[in-house]
């Protein structure tokens, strides 16, 4: 629009006495061609256009129902030895809307990890979680892991929690690797899970070799590096945002350059899983939280007063869980995320009436 308005304007000043102040009128133009290109800087682009729209898809209203859904079960993404010395086979759940009802030639995808203390729980835990999100316009994957480790000395567990995010980021891989087998946008990945498996998402959206050998010297010499076990796949991914539900992470891991847009679920009187300062150093969701808010990344926080360990795992509570979760990743590939806390169950509100 101002690009005409500049022509117009040189051929005024080349026919009045203008003309001397060409050169004047000329700096003005170029401040105000970019005052506009930095009024745009926040609209989406490319794809997002494709999310941006003003249907109600990636809402909390449904897009799809269960019949519209296709899912495929144990897909192998890799293999590895568990803390036994057994190989064990690492397999995840897909789910989606199928071809006869998707209009969407990429879709952004969730994976989603179980939780279970590293020791027990199955990637069939977060099915209803996964069908709810592809039922909202997502790929929508839950995966297992290894699991356990050598109980005779509790600290041992730091080797379980490095597995699982070696077999999430082995997972991670594959599925960028394999994207156009489901019809996935890679730009467009986001992580999550519950417990165990929100520490699992946290890590692996913050935790790199070099954190991890500062944080325990020898923890690569023991388990083999975070990117080298599973597969032998190289494939990189970025994450758009972490849906945690009463996670932590090693606050020492996250550097400002590599925060992420959080949403998070968690009970103050969680024994478990602390929402402050728990056990191996781990942080809870309110400190990760309030680090975000400090460097300007946008944040959803959901505390429930009194709330244990897990909250909102009803069948309602979990479709609130979704929903919620649904807006905010909108919200992000929409540019558009606003930083929300609540102390109650507060409805999302972004489909359109």
């Amino acid at each position: 629009m101002l690009g005409g308005f500049f022509v117009f304007l040189i051929q005024i000043i080349k026919t009045t006495t203008l003309k001397p102040y060409l050169s004047l009128y000329f700096i003005l133009v170029l401040v105000l061609l970019s005052c506009e290109k930095d009024n745009n800087t926040n609209q989406p682009s490319g794809s997002d256009l494709d999310y941006c729209t003003n249907n109600n898809r990636f809402s909390d209203i449904d897009t799809f129902s269960v019949s519209d859904i296709a899912s495929e079960t144990n897909v192998l993404y890799g293999q590895a030895e568990d803390w036994q010395g057994n190989l064990v086979n690492l397999e995840f759940d897909v789910y989606y809307p199928n071809d006869n009802v998707e209009n969407l030639e990429n879709r952004p995808a969730i994976l989603l990890i179980h939780g279970g203390g590293f020791i027990n729980g199955s990637k069939e835990g977060w099915a209803d979680e996964c069908i709810a999100f592809a039922k909202n316009g997502f790929v929508a994957i839950t995966m297992s892991y290894r699991l356990g480790w050598d109980t005779s000395n509790p600290e041992n567990r730091i080797n379980a929690i490095y597995r699982a995010q070696q077999d999430a980021n082995a997972a991670m891989r594959y599925i960028v690797h394999n994207a156009s087998d489901y019809n996935i946008d890679s730009n467009r990945l986001f992580i999550g899970g519950g417990s165990a498996g929100a520490i699992t998402a946290l890590n692996v959206t913050y935790g790199n070799q070099e954190d991890w050998n500062t944080f325990i010297p020898n923890i690569q010499v023991e388990n083999g590096s975070l990117n080298g076990s599973g597969n032998n796949l190289i494939d990189q991914f970025s994450i758009k945002g972490v849906f945690n539900n009463w996670g932590a992470t090693f606050i020492d891991f996250v550097q400002s350059s590599e925060m992420k847009p959080l949403i998070s679920f968690h009970g103050d009187m969680d024994s478990t899983v602390s929402i402050d300062e728990g056990e191996f150093g781990l942080s809870g969701s309110r400190v990760l939280t309030n680090l975000l808010d400090e460097n300007d990344v946008c944040t959803d926080f959901t505390i429930q007063l009194n709330g244990g360990h897990g909250i909102y795992t009803t069948t309602s509570g979990r479709q609130f869980r979704v929903d919620r979760a649904t807006c905010f990743f909108k919200s992000i590939m929409c540019n558009s995320c606003d930083t929300f806390y609540s102390t109650e169950q507060v409805l999302p509100t972004c489909s359109n009436p």
